[in-house]
């Protein structure tokens, strides 16, 4: 089995940042796949912090399956203490987004990814309708498809740079080649060897550093794409400069907010609805923004982006109540509000309520 995994993501439910029912997919998102303690991102965090222990501990490697057990019950909170980027090591979460001109203005969406694909060691396929979960995998929960792919048609291939050749199925590999090379666009010549060696720590570096240079053109052109830290705009709404916000701690102190013009927990203004994308003042308004290295869009290479780790982070996204109470609703002409129906027969035949 490759040690390493790239995850390709939407950057959010497809939608409107001013959404209640997106914003409170956004926040159950984010806590599963880097915020909650058991999230994707903090599993491996987990790991990373047993292993430690381990070798701290000098266990010799054929007990180390005894000790894990009794380590990961011990952990609690003390895998805070490994920074989150070891974790890039053995997993790489990207989105996707593209780029064009209206009106001779850049604008910018991301591209919505739906589909459901997993491609495992250039060898098996897992394709379909089912999400990639157990609700949906294990067959009693969601009525979805999904089919795994192997062919008989094989091949023999480094994938880590090592020198050992590993079975390879050829549709396996070649349908992972192509996706690549849609998403690597312009930049597939140069990223010929993570092509052919996906498991090689050179090919999925490189990856990376396609992934962040385009995140950072992005951000240096648009204010409004969801990053880690706020953009500072000319009102200087923030306590922070715009250098300090390029420190690693001070943009973990200072993340983004849902609307990624302001910063976490930060009360929004009417002014800044008007500076998202979603607000039609926006638009009006928008031929006569002014951009700056708009010009560096030339050097966006495919559609690759990296996903923003500290985006939301400390705020508390998630809608209180469920969208379904408010879909049935009856004005009161006395009172200037609207209640929820929620007619409900009593087994005493007493009415309703």
């Amino acid at each position: 089995m490759l040690r390493t995994e790239m995850d390709m993501l939407p950057v959010y439910p497809e939608g409107r940042l001013d959404d209640p029912t997106i914003v409170s997919q956004i926040h159950l998102t984010r806590q599963s796949l880097v915020f909650g303690s058991h999230s994707l991102l903090n599993r491996i965090r987990r790991s990373l912090w047993v292993k430690q222990q381990l070798e701290e501990k000098q266990v010799p490697r054929k007990e180390w399956h005894r000790r894990i057990p009794e380590l990961e019950k011990d952990c609690g909170d003390s895998y805070l203490r490994i920074d989150i980027e070891a974790c890039y090591t053995y997993v790489t979460l990207l989105n996707l987004r593209d780029y064009g001109e209206l009106n001779g203005q850049p604008v910018t969406e991301q591209i919505y990814v739906h589909s459901k694909l997993m491609i495992v060691d250039d060898r098996w396929v897992l394709v379909g309708s089912a999400n990639i979960n157990d609700r949906s995998l294990l067959g009693s929960g969601d009525s979805e498809l999904a089919v795994t792919i192997a062919d008989t048609a094989y091949s023999f291939n480094d994938l880590d740079g090592t020198g050992t050749p590993a079975p390879c199925r050829n549709f396996a590999r070649e349908l992972r080649q192509n996706a690549w090379r849609k998403w690597m666009g312009s930049a597939a010549e140069e990223c010929a060897e993570a092509l052919d060696k996906p498991a090689l720590k050179a090919s999925w570096e490189k990856i990376q550093s396609l992934a962040e240079n385009n995140t950072k053109i992005y951000e240096s052109i648009f204010n409004f794409t969801p990053r880690n830290s706020p953009k500072v705009n000319s009102e200087e709404r923030y306590d922070i400069s715009e250098d300090d916000l390029q420190d690693s701690e001070i943009s973990r102190r200072s993340p983004a907010s849902i609307w990624p013009l302001l910063k976490s927990n930060q009360e929004n203004r009417l002014s800044d609805i008007e500076s998202m994308p979603f607000s039609d003042v926006f638009w009006s308004k928008y031929e006569k923004m002014k951009f700056n290295n708009k010009t560096q869009a030339t050097n966006i290479k495919g559609y690759f982006t990296t996903l923003a780790i500290n985006w939301t982070s400390g705020e508390d996204n998630l809608l209180p109540y469920n969208m379904r109470l408010i879909a049935n609703t009856e004005s009161h002409s006395s009172e200037d509000y609207k209640i929820t129906k929620n007619h409900k027969k009593k087994n005493n035949n007493e009415g309703t309520s």
